[in-house]
């Protein structure tokens, strides 16, 4: 509740500047799942639309003043100390977007003690999967090992789920054994054939883990936009997966000199 998702979209994301060109934006904010986009359409409830997720939206709404009455609820009214550990370079790193967090956070009492460190010996092992096993925060990246949804939840929030599970527990005794409901709700929703049932107890999932908080994936989103010249044949016409624009799809492209900048006039 310290993080202004609106003010993160219109500086991180320049969506007032995109705004004040005339162009429209889409914009998000992100929730329990780690991901955004209109490939999430039906599976993934917008915490920025409060009617469509309920009323545990309230939750990702910036209000300083209820995020300390939280904090000191937890027993910290005089706000807390906290390690954040970052990788040094990697998934995770981006030490502008990391200041850009925690002055939110500061606003409500949080006061960070910046740990960078390596992130091949150190971060890989301890931190991203570490399975939670660490003091304080981290901001790490995972590994997307699997293209449906309920997969890709079950790898952050499942206890069964490995390496990449944050390593919560319900009860607050630090045994990693996860939370009894959201394990229930993955599991039953890895078995059920039926696609809309699915989408169900995955938005749920969603709306419940509002109320937790065991990790967040990011601030808020808008629309991307993508530029080439018209010479570029075939630029995102062909499309692969996502993690083939360098490697991949640019393979798919030809010039076409009957564009401009090389068609003469």
């Amino acid at each position: 509740m310290s993080y202004d998702r609106e003010t993160w979209i219109d500086t991180i994301e320049n969506g007032a500047q995109f705004e004040a060109a005339g162009i429209a934006l889409e914009k998000s904010w992100y929730s329990a799942f780690p991901g955004l986009g209109h490939g999430l359409d039906g599976w993934r409830p917008d915490p920025r639309d409060s009617k469509a997720f309920g009323p545990n939206a309230k939750y990702y709404q910036y209000d300083i003043a209820e995020a300390k009455k939280l904090l000191a609820a937890a027993g910290f009214a005089n706000g807390l100390d906290i390690v954040a550990t970052s990788p040094a370079t990697g998934a995770g790193s981006g030490i502008t977007t990391i200041d850009a967090r925690q002055s939110m956070n500061r606003e409500a009492g949080f006061r960070f003690s910046n740990n960078v460190i390596n992130y091949e010996t150190e971060f890989i092992p301890k931190y991203r999967d570490g399975t939670g096993d660490f003091e304080g925060i981290a901001y790490k990246g995972g590994i997307e090992i699997t293209g449906d949804l309920i997969d890709r939840m079950c790898q952050c929030y499942w206890s069964k789920g490995g390496i990449q599970f944050y390593g919560f527990d319900a009860g607050g005794k630090g045994d990693a054994s996860g939370d009894p409901y959201v394990d229930q709700t993955l599991e039953k929703g890895r078995l059920e054939p039926d696609a809309e049932k699915r989408k169900s107890l995955f938005a749920d999932l969603q709306r419940y883990l509002a109320t937790k908080a065991y990790g967040l994936h990011g601030v808020g989103g808008a629309t991307k936009f993508n530029m080439a010249w018209p010479v570029i044949g075939n630029y995102l016409v062909w499309r692969g997966g996502s993690k083939t624009n360098v490697r991949v799809q640019n393979t798919q492209w030809w010039i076409d000199d009957s564009q401009p900048p090389l068609k003469k006039s």
